[in-house]
């Protein structure tokens, strides 16, 4: 008679043993504010700066779920790509992290910036740690266009780049 149930006991106590949490309580990711999934649903996308004529400064953003943007950096001059830059945006309860990852400038650098400073239009980056990247901000400058501003230090020497993006525009059939 107590063989049929074994199996179901021993399964039941792993179950419980495995969980974290207590029976019946299910664990809920915390809601992103509104304002904060619009930016992140507006970035979403390929963007680049046309005004630059010697080197053409690109912005590539994917959704990898509700909270988080992966996206990679690079600037193309000719047919060459002369610097690689990995990123992420992470978004939790009331903040944002930035990420970046530097592959190919004089260092191989990773910079984690958070959110300093955020209005409808504007979201102001700072880092938290050591690395070259020391603030982003993206400014909304009309529907379907940005303003990125960067401010590097440590590298050559200390540089702000102001890029103006709009998204790029693909004529697949």
């Amino acid at each position: 008679m107590l063989y049929g149930k074994v199996p179901v006991a021993l399964f039941s106590c792993a179950l419980l043993i495995g969980c974290e949490q207590a029976p019946g309580k299910i664990q809920v990711e915390e809601e992103v504010p509104a304002p904060m999934r619009a930016f992140l649903d507006e970035l979403e996308g390929h963007w680049y700066d046309p005004q630059d004529s010697i080197a053409v400064f690109h912005e590539r953003w994917e959704r990898m779920n509700d909270t988080t943007l992966n996206g990679i950096c690079y600037v193309l001059s000719g047919l060459d790509t002369v610097v690689v830059d990995r990123m992420s945006i992470h978004a939790q309860a009331n903040s944002l992290s930035y990420r970046v990852r530097s592959t190919s400038r004089s260092q191989n650098a990773s910079t984690t910036l958070a959110l300093k400073h955020s209005t409808a239009d504007t979201a102001l980056f700072e880092a938290t740690g050591e690395g070259p990247l020391r603030q982003v901000i993206y400014t909304r400058r009309a529907p379907a266009r940005w303003q990125v501003n960067m401010r590097w230090e440590g590298l050559e020497h200390n540089n702000t780049y102001a890029h103006a993006l709009e998204p790029v525009i693909t004529n697949a059939p």
